[in-house]
Order: structure tokens, then sequence, then C-alpha cells
């Protein structure tokens, strides 16, 4: 069987290939397979002021399908074929909201079950005015829900879609507004920068011209007890050595300190990191208060690197400082006291938390351990800002970690720091080791 069947009697009807719905009226699509339509369905339909058009041939049905959707589709069938069977099928997949009624003998749907995709069927024997409304009304409000749901389906997708397009959009504005945050706080930084660069320049003028007067008065007190054969007990002298030491030391800080803010080469040479474990422990045990104890240790008698000497103690130095504040008068009992622990080890790559900057496989390790305060996450993060402090006021000055920060990057090291509130903080010095300091260099 083709999908067109000749007549087996004349079609009196037309097909109409064009619907226009009349007013308050349904546009209605009836198909019969090869028989001519019911008499009583068709004229009830055209009494309701619905606009029909009667086909017999799949072929037309889809053209009238695709020209002009119907609202409601009546399939006459009084013999059962899969041809029709698939055509019900298809149109329900291609229109999931147009209603498809079946109409037959009974005897025929008693036979077979209606085809897949059909909404409703009915019997001529049980066609008339009441049951076809009854029919044409139920399938048009399900047709009716179906577009709804899928309607609200598409706008529920739309606002979903939405929500998050506004939810990636509040977090690329958050971003951006972090980061124009961050900008204006670099800015005032390097205003900040700025101005301590002008200063720095005087600064170390009339500082440098107060520590000649003091090393002038040192020497000549040496000179004259050395003159006139005074035997001093040994503890003044190694004061006076400290003095004299402490001066050549500020001397120097107060160049770096203006080195920093001109970016002048450092004066590099080769020399043993012992001495300055052990020159900065002599300092702290003589300076700090009795409730602090001070010790240093390392895993080999000799530690020699190539760097500049002065500016990696005042470093060391400056973190004991550090230490010993923070263990004093920053806490509600500045006697509790503590512990100021120094260690110089050697370690790897691999032993370092952040990205290096040089292509040095060993490194030289110093930690300095205290026992204080300590500091939260969010503290670490602003500890190497200037002007940043977190002792009172008059008391830090809010540069001593960032000149330390500037003297490790200086040698490619890296700087990192551990911390816990109330038990105390670590910083550890990695400083890169090459193949050029050798034993022989420092005899």
């Amino acid at each position: 069987m083709s999908n067109c069947i000749e007549h087996k009697k004349a079609n009196i009807y037309s097909p109409v290939k064009d619907l226009a719905a009349n007013e308050n009226g349904l546009k209605i699509l009836c198909i019969n397979n090869g028989i001519v339509p019911s008499p009583t369905v068709t004229q009830y339909l055209e009494d309701k002021n619905h606009s029909i058009a009667h086909t017999d041939c799949l072929i037309e049905g889809h053209e009238i399908l695709s020209l002009n959707q119907p609202d409601i589709i009546i399939v006459e069938s009084r013999i059962q074929h899969p041809v029709w069977n698939k055509f019900i099928d298809e149109t329900t997949q291609l229109y999931e909201d147009l209603p498809i009624i079946v109409l037959g003998t009974k005897t025929t749907l008693e036979a077979h079950c209606h085809p897949k995709g059909t909404w409703d069927v009915i019997s001529e024997s049980e066609t008339n005015h009441l049951r076809m409304d009854d029919i044409i009304d139920k399938a048009i409000l399900k047709s009716k829900n179906k577009r709804y749901e899928k309607l609200l389906d598409q706008k529920h997708g739309d606002l979903s879609e939405l929500e998050k397009n506004k939810y990636k959009l509040q977090e690329t504005i958050a971003n951006r507004e972090f980061e124009l945050s961050e900008a204006k706080e670099m800015l005032m930084r390097m205003q900040k920068m700025e101005s301590l660069a002008f200063l720095a320049a005087g600064f170390s003028h009339d500082l440098q011209n107060m520590n000649s007067v003091t090393l002038s008065a040192v020497s000549s007190l040496e000179y004259s007890i050395k003159r006139n054969g005074i035997e001093l007990p040994k503890n003044i002298i190694t004061y006076i050595k400290l003095i004299k030491q402490a001066n050549i030391t500020s001397t120097d800080m107060v160049v770096k300190l203006k080195g920093l803010f001109e970016e002048k080469q450092n004066a590099f040479f080769d020399f043993n990191l012992m001495d300055i474990l052990n020159h900065v422990v002599d300092i702290c045990r003589c300076t700090f208060p009795s409730s602090i104890t001070t010790w240093g240790c390392s895993d080999s008698q000799d530690a020699y690197f190539h760097g500049d000497q002065v500016s990696l103690e005042q470093a060391m130095l400056n973190l004991c400082i550090n230490a010993s504040h923070a263990m004093t008068i920053m806490r509600d009992d500045p006697y509790a006291g503590g512990s100021v622990k120094i260690f110089l080890r050697t370690c790897d790559v691999s032993s370092i938390k952040q990205k290096v900057k040089s292509d040095c496989i060993n490194y030289w390790h110093l930690s300095i351990q205290d026992t204080g305060v300590g500091m939260d996450e969010d503290t670490i993060k602003k500890i190497f800002r200037p002007m940043f402090t977190t002792k009172e006021k008059g008391v830090g000055t809010g540069l001593g970690l960032l000149m330390i920060q500037h003297i490790i990057d200086s040698h490619n090291g890296v700087i990192e720091v551990e911390s816990t509130v109330g038990e105390g903080t670590t910083f550890h010095l990695y400083l890169p080791r090459t193949e050029s300091q050798q034993p022989s260099l420092f005899e």
C-alpha cells in the first residue's frame, strides 16, 4: 500500500492545503485512509465554524502541516496499516503538542491497538455532538498545557542561564574590585617609597656624622686605655668591642638603607656564614633581657658563601631583635621571656616552598625561631609591606622586614615565614650555594 491510497469511491471533498482559522473556530486536519469522510463528523465540524482540510494522502498531509500547522488532527481510520501508524508516530515526535484523535469503527478499534502517539480514540457509534465537544475540548486543553509546560521549561532554562551569568558577572566584578583595590594599594606603597627615597639621603648623611663621632670616641677610649696600661675587666672590654662593631654595622646599615632606594650594586665577597651566626648570637646574649635565651647551632663548622656580609648580618640581627620584641614588649607580660634559636644547615631546592629565583640546587638554610606572640595568616601577608608594623607607635618603623626582603632578594635567595598565634614565629632564609665558594678562598 502506498502513502496515497486510491479512492474506492469518488471523494466529494477537495483537499485544502492552506488552513485559515475562522473566528472562534479551530484549524482541523482530517485524514482518511481511502474512505469517504464521515458526513456526520464533517458536517458537525463545519457547523462549529472550524476550518477543515481533508486529505487521504500522507504526503499531502505533511505539506498541510508544514504550510500551516493545524490545531488538531482527526484520523478517520476504518482499516489499520503500519504506514498510517508510522505517520501518527512521526507527527507526534515533530509536533509534540499537536493533538491527534483517531476516529474509526468499533470493530476496528477493538481489533487493533490505536497507534502510538494517539491522544484519544472514538468509534463512529459514539459520535455525537457532546462526545466530540468533550474530546476536542480535552485535547485542546491538553495541548495548551503542554505548550505552557514547554514555555515554562524554556523560561526556567533561560532564568537558570541568567542566574549563572549573574553569578559569573558578580564574581568578575568582585575580582575587578579586588584588582583595583590592590592597584590602589600598590600605588600608595610606591608613593611612600618615593617619599622615603628623598628622606633617605638626608637621614643617612646625618646619621653617618653621628656614627663618626661615636666611633671616634670609642677609638680614643681604646687608645687611652692602651697608652695608660689600664687593666679592664673582660666584660668591659667585650662591651667596648660590641659598641665599636655596632657602630660600624650601623654605618653600613645607613649606606644599605640609601642603597635600598637607589638600587646600587652590593659589595659581594667571600666569607663564612658561621662568623655572622656567632657574632649575632654574641650581640643578642649581651643585649637581650636575661629572660631571653639565645643560642645557635650549625651542621658544619664552615659555611662558605659569596655575598654581602654586612647586609646579611644586619638582616639576621633585625630578625633576632623582632623576636625579642615578640617575647617582651608585645606581650601582656613583658618579663615572661622565651628563647631565640638560630639554625644553619644545608638543604636542596625541594625544601623551599616558594619558587626559587636561580638555577641553584643546593642552598644554605638559615632559620630564626622564637617563642613569642606569633602572627595570624592575615598579618603574615602584610609584614613585608612598607610602613606596616605590629608594634606600638614609636617602636617599629615598618621598614625592617622590607629591608630584609630586599637583602635576600639581592642574593637570589628566598625568605619564608611560619607562625602560630601564641606559640611563636620562624623565619627561613634560603641562600644559594655555588661551586665557587671554596674553603681556600678564606685562608
